[in-house]
């Protein structure tokens, strides 16, 4: 019965619908507008938690957290969320919306789109976060150059395009490829829905650069690092010098992943050699390693 269930196009609408919408629910905490009314000023800056996708349900319950704790502590928090206006994501994939010419030729569902917007935007109203709308960020000009290039352009000169220091091809790819969970794109309409996440990853670093121009933020938060619209936030505001934190979840039970100013999945490989180098395995830490490692199983 549940792989009957996985395959039905309306079931699978109806619970991405249900985990964008409910998940998290802060309401639960009883007074918790009350709570976050409390405020010190140890941290009293403007910081741009950028959940981007809103329906990924593990970014809204870490962001919408560390949204709380910093406002807590006095800084003036606001939220960059997608609004259904990029024509692909990386909340789209190939076992959520399985019908690659419709995806390649529309993107993902409205419901889709409707849901992951309206459950992030209830999440962070229920804290009190402000919420910066992409849509509000670019002009229908600019949108209309973008859509031209992203028509136009030479399909092999997707992967290396640049633009502003920024690697719009190199993010654009990496969505791509996690659509189809594949190391390589030999697909029907795979050049197709290449475009569109080249032209999304385009309206990203619109809208970025627009805002970075007029908002002066502290520093940044955001998952991922990589990916549309994540890795185009990310390395815009490293080109505005914007401090940069990227977070995910660690293979380590219960933990997180936290690198700066560049994805994880880059900075781990570029660590100082001297930490290494110089790296004492005591006894001690034999012993810690090996806990850890029981505790995770």
């Amino acid at each position: 019965m549940k792989k009957i269930l996985k395959k039905s196009i309306f079931v699978k609408e109806i619970v991405r619908a249900f985990r964008n919408y409910y998940i998290p629910d802060w309401k639960k905490i009883k007074n918790i507008s009350d709570i976050l009314s409390i405020k010190n000023k140890s941290v009293d800056q403007k910081i741009l938690i950028a959940t981007g996708g809103g329906g990924y349900a593990a970014a809204k319950q870490i962001e919408s957290l560390l949204a709380a704790a910093l406002t807590l502590r006095g800084a003036k928090v606001e939220v960059l969320l997608c609004d259904g206006i990029l024509p692909a994501c990386f909340q789209a994939t190939i076992d959520w919306d399985s019908d690659e010419k419709k995806f390649s030729e529309s993107g993902t569902s409205r419901l889709n789109c409707a849901t992951c917007f309206s459950g992030a935007q209830k999440t962070f109203n229920n804290i009190g976060i402000s919420i910066v709308k992409l849509s509000n960020l670019i002009s229908e000009e600019e949108k209309k150059k973008l859509l031209s290039l992203s028509e136009s352009i030479d399909l092999d000169l997707i992967k290396n395009y640049s633009l502003d220091g920024v690697c719009i091809g190199e993010h654009a790819l990496a969505g791509t490829l996690r659509y189809y969970a594949k190391a390589y794109l030999d697909d029907n309409y795979s050049h197709k829905v290449l475009r569109r996440y080249f032209n999304a990853a385009l309206i990203t670093h619109y809208a970025c650069k627009n805002l970075f121009k007029k908002k002066n933020y502290h520093s940044l938060v955001l998952h991922h690092g990589i990916y549309v619209p994540q890795g185009i936030i990310a390395d815009t505001a490293i080109q505005f010098s914007i401090p940069t934190s990227i977070w995910h979840t660690a293979y380590r039970k219960q933990c997180l992943i936290f690198s700066h100013n560049g994805t994880y999945h880059k900075t781990l490989l570029n660590e100082p050699k001297n930490d290494w180098n110089d790296f004492e395995f005591t006894e001690r830490k034999k012993k810690k390693l090996k806990t850890i490692y029981q505790a995770d199983g």
